[in-house]
């Protein structure tokens, strides 16, 4: 499938990812345990036919594109800045699920989310690419 991207928010233990669209899109967006990230992205390069693999460039990044790499992908990789994407993807996050109970009541910079949402910071780093 032409025109995607893989988006990718490395985490020591747990990362986000996410297939975009040229138009921003989501296609798909899940959050996976580091050690199992070669596996995830290879099927999801292979399930959507994606040229281009986006890595936050904070943290792990570059040993996870050596990890990538040596799993014999064959898309390019690229790294973007992250900075500030996880609060970025918090506000995604609530935007998207909107709070229940008393967490209507709390000041959004004050909310957390009740699950991981690495993937939405994965979303937030691959609209930064598109942006470019």
């Amino acid at each position: 499938m032409s025109g995607t991207i893989l988006a990718i928010d490395p985490g020591k233990y747990q990362s986000g990812l996410a297939v975009l669209l040229d138009d921003k899109a989501v296609l798909e967006r899940r959050v996976v345990k580091t050690i199992e990230l070669p596996e995830s992205v290879s099927e999801m390069c292979y399930k959507y036919q994606v040229p281009i693999i986006i890595i936050g460039s904070g943290g792990p990044g570059k040993s996870i594109e050596k990890k990538i790499a040596a799993s014999n992908v064959r898309s390019s990789i690229m790294f973007v800045n992250e900075k500030g994407s996880t609060m970025e993807a918090r506000k995604l996050y609530w935007k998207e699920n909107s709070p229940k109970g008393f967490m209507r009541f709390l000041p959004a910079g004050l909310r957390v989310p009740p699950e991981p949402y690495d993937d939405y910071a994965a979303v937030i780093i691959g609209r930064r690419y598109l942006d470019k």
